[in-house]
């Protein structure tokens, strides 16, 4: 399913953007709860990436994919929430955090209607 390749495709990004930006802060200033955070999404969404659609769950939860796509969906909406919880106003200063956002946006968008649709097997 061509959804399914556009879904991997922005999750991949988000989270090579997460782990790109934590590591340059966390070598350019030293440690920062705030750059480590972004470091830790970044190991996030990579780690969903490779247990919802590469399979790499193990046990049981390899037959919860329904339910690892909720997470994904979930812990994309904290990930917006909480940038413009941070950032707030500036946040939309940042043409790196919104392109980012919006490839979250996008994720938010093609996992919902992944989970709607009966005939998607998950």
């Amino acid at each position: 399913m061509a959804s399914d390749t556009i879904t991997k495709v922005l999750i991949a990004l988000t989270g090579v953007i997460h782990l790109l930006i934590g590591i340059s802060q966390l070598v350019q200033k030293g440690f920062s709860f705030l750059d480590f955070s972004l470091l830790l999404n970044g190991i996030g969404f990579l780690g969903l990436l490779l247990a919802i659609y590469f399979g790499f769950l193990p046990g049981t939860f390899g037959e919860r994919i329904r339910e690892m796509k909720w997470l994904l969906l979930v812990y994309t909406l904290i990930t917006i929430i909480a940038y413009f919880a941070v950032w707030g106003m500036d946040g939309f200063t940042s043409p790196v955090g919104l392109l980012t956002k919006a490839i979250e946006v996008g994720i938010v968008i093609l996992v919902f209607m992944d989970l709607r649709n009966p005939s998607s097997g998950s």
